[in-house]
């Protein structure tokens, strides 16, 4: 972020917030002293000079991700060291001629490289030289050529699209190319696929090492009649309320306190969340963010079979982020904050608005009725902290969202436009058993496979401090008649996560499964305070467990995986995803079987959907959700929102 916006966010914290929102209030001081906020364009730019001036950077470099580098937990936890955190960022670096991956960490303040390390190898997420390449490559192959000829569509009006192969064989490098009929329009170019073409190239060679052609299907009309590029404002999203303080990057709202952050590869990073309580500040949680997302498709096509993403390993969630409109993405009243990345080349460039804090009214927070002159009610606050990801077809609306009741909702919202394959005819039947039983009918002309989404988060809740005990709660009815004699009862199970292997956990809807992240401070009634961790999306493999994605990506067998806290484990699917041969990431984390009561654990919950097409997600699908909530289970003494009412003073009688 420019050091110019972070001078306007300061002046902020002047603004009054409304009245119920006022709390005690530790601030951060003096400028450069949250080390979690956003790196500024200036701190890259000057990363990009160091690295480069130094004698380990290749000749020319490319520069894949750089992001914040993780501050140490450490020191954080240390007030006495907090102020010797360095400034540091870091980056995946490529030497391109001998295809070897490094990763550099600068520190911005004092202008050093203070590590680099050799990565083993490995294929790094896919770069905008990746995409140029595969393009140039196909365009002039006599195959792209002769099956474009043949299906009587012009070389000028096709698209290609790239993706990451998923063959797990990190030696050589390699995407898959898939071809689309943009009309002259430049609508949506989605809805016009060439089915049954696609092509597996070896970027390093140059050449296109399998190409697939099934029979010509005729390219579908073009059905999506809304212009997707034209930027819609109807005024309408407008709301009454104020914007939070922002002090030096931390967010100051009701009882919250927090960093937004976005990463260059997992978006949107929340940092340091406590609940101000009097005057003490209570630690939540120290970071919270996605750590991985996958999508596999369910169509047995031959050019359908191998497509999946993981869309965060292999592509970055943060670099793809989109601004933000206000009125139409979010409130007019919305803060919006920009945030700056590096190119392949070295370049700085900023995304304007790219995060918004916002206000919003959350419904009915709580409401008695006594009789009919005696209603109490209140209603709900929320502060949202949103950013979108616009990755190829699908954007996805990223937020975290702070509640005055105390509760903390993770929401992922899935728009955009669906993935579609040309029908080989016009006619729908119910009874075939094939293609319609895979893909669904959205228009006539255009089928949508059925597929999923899986997303990792990657939550180090430190609930009242780092000792922590997690507990895998269950309600059930008991079998043993002696326990349920009348046949009504309700009985809690609950029992401590002893350690990693024990930790791979499965939700179970039929028990209410939920895992309690328990603190060592004893509450009002003696039991430990304590906040639920409730996957209120789960979505279960389809997947065969013998296809080799399953080995890639093991973190979608659980629905909730606890670890032992190491700064080194960030991503469940491992740091290098792309063409791995897999069981890296998670599988790796356990492997110790290190022990957690009464640690410093992080959780690892998949929460997602399965996406079977409808024609009213066409052209554009309305927002689906997929959500995880964070309740406080015992934190609180009672209602955060209810005020206690004072005992009336008590008037002493004068002695005589």
């Amino acid at each position: 972020m420019d050091d110019d916006i972070y001078g306007n966010l300061l002046a902020m914290k002047y603004i009054l917030m409304p009245i119920w929102a006022l709390l005690v209030v530790t601030t951060i001081g003096a400028a450069q002293s949250n080390p979690f906020r956003q790196p500024t364009a200036s701190e890259l730019a000057a990363a990009v000079r160091v690295i480069r001036a130094d004698a380990r950077c290749p000749a020319r470099p490319r520069f894949v991700a750089m992001s914040l580098a993780e501050p140490s937990k450490t020191l954080w936890l240390d007030s006495a060291k907090r102020k010797s955190i360095p400034r540091e960022v870091r980056s995946t670096i490529i030497d391109p001629p001998a295809a070897k991956v490094y990763e550099f960490t600068v520190d911005v303040v004092n202008k050093i490289v203070t590590e680099v390390r050799a990565v083993p190898p490995v294929q790094w997420m896919l770069t905008e030289s990746d995409y140029a390449r595969a393009d140039s490559i196909m365009r002039a192959s006599p195959r792209f050529v002769d099956a474009l000829l043949r299906r009587g569509v012009s070389i000028d009006s096709v698209a290609i699209e790239t993706w990451a192969s998923g063959v797990p064989d990190a030696s050589v490098r390699l995407v898959r190319c898939l071809l689309y009929h943009v009309d002259a329009r430049g609508l949506n170019r989605y809805d016009r696929p060439i089915e049954g073409v696609s092509a597996l190239i070896d970027l390093a060679s140059g050449t296109i090492i399998q190409w697939v052609e099934s029979p010509i299907r005729q390219t579908p009309p073009a059905s999506s009649l809304h212009d997707l590029t034209a930027a819609i404002n109807d005024g309408a999203f407008s709301t009454a309320t104020r914007p939070p303080t922002l002090v030096d990057g931390e967010v100051q709202w009701n009882a919250w306190r927090f960093t937004p952050m976005l990463a260059a590869r997992e978006g949107l990073v929340i940092y340091n969340t406590r609940w101000v309580d009097g005057t003490a500040q209570r630690p939540i949680a120290h970071r919270m963010a996605l750590s991985e997302m996958l999508v596999p498709y369910g169509d047995t096509s031959i050019t359908w079979t191998w497509r999946n993403a993981f869309d965060i390993g292999e592509y970055g969630f943060g670099m793809t982020s989109s601004s933000l409109r206000k009125g139409v993405d979010v409130p007019t009243s919305a803060v919006l904050l920009s945030a700056s990345f590096v190119s392949e080349q070295g370049v700085v460039r900023s995304v304007p608005n790219a995060i918004a804090i916002f206000e919003r009214d959350g419904g009915v927070a709580w409401r008695h009725t006594t009789n009919a002159q005696a209603i109490a009610s209140q209603r709900r606050r929320e502060l949202v902290v949103q950013h979108i990801a616009t990755l190829a077809n699908y954007d996805y609306l990223v937020s975290y969202i702070f509640s005055n009741d105390g509760t903390i909702t993770v929401d992922i919202g899935l728009t955009g436009v669906m993935l579609v394959k040309a029908a080989a005819d016009t006619a729908f039947d119910a009874r075939e058993f094939g293609e319609q039983m895979l893909a669904h009918r959205i228009t006539r002309s255009l089928l949508a496979p059925t597929h999923q989404h899986y997303f990792n988060l990657r939550l180090d809740l430190d609930i009242d401090g780092v000792d922590n005990v997690v507990t895998e709660v269950d309600v059930r009815s008991p079998l043993d008649q002696s326990e349920n004699r009348f046949g009504n009862a309700m009985m809690m199970d609950q029992w401590d996560i002893r350690s990693e292997r024990e930790g791979l956990r499965t939700a179970d809807p039929r028990m209410s499964r939920t895992w309690r992240v328990s603190s060592t401070r004893p509450n009002h009634v003696g039991a430990a305070t304590a906040f639920t961790v409730i996957p209120e999306s789960t979505v279960y493999p389809l997947l065969a467990p013998s296809h080799p994605l399953r080995r890639r990506a093991r973190f979608i067998e659980y629905q909730c995986a606890i670890t032992k806290y190491n700064s080194d484990e960030m991503y469940a699917a491992g740091a290098y995803p792309n063409q791995s041969a897999g069981d890296e990431g998670l599988p790796k984390f356990v492997a110790n079987d290190d022990r957690l009561v009464r640690r410093d654990v992080v959780l690892w919950c998949t929460i997602g959907t399965t996406h079977v097409g409808r024609s009213e997600d066409w052209p554009v699908m309305p927002v689906s959700n997929a959500r995880l909530r964070l309740l406080p289970t015992g934190f609180h003494s009672q209602n955060p929102l209810i005020v206690p009412q004072q005992p009336a003073p008590t008037t002493a009688k004068k002695k005589k």
